[in-house]
């Protein structure tokens, strides 16, 4: 294997953070999800839930699964989940790596929806 340094061109801060609550969320990414969520039908149980209380507890996670269950099948639901958020100004997703999570702080593993965001350094 290879090891690369890369730049990512994109504010970790405008990422859907996968462990994080809904109400944790930066505020664009609530931004985008409150976008999403009100193009939803009344009957989508996400958007009902995005704004009672309760929805506050719901996890990036929660959030991407959802949206890759909104309207879509077959292996390829993670790629249109992830192209939606793109659309919605989200340019990927951060989660604590493997020591991180179990401190709950820490250092970030990232996955980005562009490649264009990414400039390999050396």
């Amino acid at each position: 294997g290879n090891v690369y340094e890369v730049e990512i061109n994109a504010d970790p801060e405008d990422m859907l953070d996968w462990d994080k609550p809904l109400s944790r969320q930066s505020a664009k990414v609530r931004a985008a999800v409150d976008k999403w969520a009100q193009a939803q039908p009344e009957s989508s149980n996400l958007a009902n839930l995005i704004y009672m209380p309760s929805g506050q507890r719901l996890k990036g996670s929660d959030i991407y699964s959802s949206i890759a269950k909104k309207g879509f099948s077959g292996f390829k639901e993670g790629r249109a989940a992830s192209e939606k958020l793109a659309s919605l100004g989200i340019p990927g997703i951060r989660y604590l790596d493997g020591d991180s999570r179990k401190a709950g702080h820490g250092t970030y593993n990232y996955v980005i929806f562009d490649e264009d965001l990414v400039t390999i350094v050396s």
